[in-house]
């Protein structure tokens, strides 16, 4: 998640969290839920770049976090071998914590 420009993440998340319970905020007008479905798009943008070059072997670890849903279908669009691991979203994160900003997270 990103505010103004700068992750947000950790204890941002968590006052985030008890503004909302505590009801801490401006109300305004909105209309009722849309869903949208950007996931193809999403991927047309992330392989529209591609550099060519040889094709390379990658083991891919989205620690059962929401990048999951997605990361099969980028990887049958990409060149080489791809090996996934922890790809099932559980929000429970059940492989390792799931922040990559933790270097102990960044170890298997």
């Amino acid at each position: 998640m990103v505010l103004a420009g700068k992750a947000f993440f950790g204890d941002a998340i968590q006052e985030l969290g008890r503004m909302v319970a505590a009801g801490d905020f401006v109300e305004g007008r909105g209309r009722g839920r849309e869903r949208i479905d950007v996931t193809d798009a999403y991927l047309d943008r992330l392989v529209r770049d591609l550099p060519p070059g040889r094709p390379l072997t990658v083991a891919w670890d989205p620690g059962n976090g929401a990048a999951g849903a997605v990361l099969r279908r980028l990887c049958d669009r990409l060149p080489g071998r791809h090996l996934l691991i922890n790809e099932a979203v559980d929000g429970t994160f059940p492989a390792h914590h799931p922040d990559p900003t933790v270097e102990e997270n960044l170890t298997t």
